[in-house]
């Protein structure tokens, strides 16, 4: 599965804190401002993902920004391959 294999080779040049984050998300689970800007998002929900990005963005001091970011580069990814 692509997620653990990118796991696996994150590992050796990434942080403490972003293997956590690499792990959680191989099984799945995530910090509920993920969740929610997910949620929100498969809603159309504008007012709940601006929450959600907002409440993301207070996390760490850029782990959040990233992982904002990271979900939005695999979500533009996979509808980019959708079309094909």
């Amino acid at each position: 599965d692509w997620l653990r294999r990118a796991r696996s080779a994150g590992e050796a040049r990434t942080n403490e804190v972003a293997r956590a984050f690499l792990a959680c998300a191989a099984r799945g689970r995530g910090i509920e401002p993920a969740h929610d800007l997910l949620l929100g998002l498969a809603a159309g929900d504008r007012a709940a993902v601006g929450s959600a990005v907002s409440s993301l963005r207070g996390v760490g001091s850029s782990s959040g920004v990233a992982l904002t970011y990271g979900i939005r580069i695999a979500l533009l990814s996979r509808s980019t391959l959708l079309r094909v």
